[in-house]
């Protein structure tokens, strides 16, 4: 088996196997899509999950990003709803004075 073939099973193993786990309650196999937008908070008021509503993220969205860091090697993942959030977040990102390379036209 060649590097690349090797390399190819390695990223379907991968992503096979960052599915969410059998759900023995409902008997899935597949992801849930969570598609609330609040989410709700224990009795002295604090978060059950890293957010309260669904524009800071929502379980599914959050096992996208991990499937993606996974399969890229990466640190962090971070999804965004459109290109313009993308580039304001990576811009967002950036120290004042920074100098930017980038296509006149990026969509």
């Amino acid at each position: 088996m060649s590097e690349d073939e090797s390399r190819h099973h390695a990223r379907d193993t991968i992503a096979a196997h960052t599915a969410a786990p059998f759900d023995a309650h409902t008997g899935s196999v597949a992801p849930p899509l969570h598609m609330a937008t609040t989410f709700a908070r224990d009795e002295d008021y604090g978060l059950k999950l890293p957010a309260s509503y669904g524009r800071s993220g929502t379980p599914t969205l959050w096992q996208a990003e991990d499937t993606l860091c996974r399969l890229e090697g990466g640190a962090a993942c971070m999804l965004y709803g459109s290109g313009m959030a993308a580039i304001t977040g990576l811009m967002e990102t950036l120290k004042t004075g920074s100098h930017v390379v980038a296509q006149t036209v990026m969509y």
